[in-house]
């Protein structure tokens, strides 16, 4: 899930479900043609990814919406859109 909006300072914050904040910033940047230099905020703290959150999957789709529209967008994958569209964890060798 992600969820865009433009703050008090008319800043973009993107909230999700990450386990890379910083990587997820330096690859956001270019795509919304905006700096990278920008605090990525205050970053939930989750558990359980697995390797499964250290990819943009939704996150530009909800942030051109909110540069287009000025308003604040909510994007979340069904489970089973979870599993068609990104990726499932990485083989670890077991067998």
């Amino acid at each position: 899930m992600v969820i865009t909006y433009w703050d008090e300072d008319d800043r973009l914050v993107i909230r999700t479900s990450t386990q890379v904040p910083f990587h997820a910033r330096r690859i956001l940047a270019p795509v919304l043609g905006i700096t990278d230099q920008a605090d990525p905020g205050n970053q939930p703290r989750i558990g359980g990814g697995f390797g499964g959150k250290q990819e943009v999957l939704i996150e530009d789709v909800a942030a051109h919406l909110t540069i287009a529209t000025r308003r604040p967008v909510i994007y979340e994958y069904s489970r089973e859109e979870e599993f068609i569209a990104s990726r499932s964890r990485h083989p670890c060798g077991f067998t």
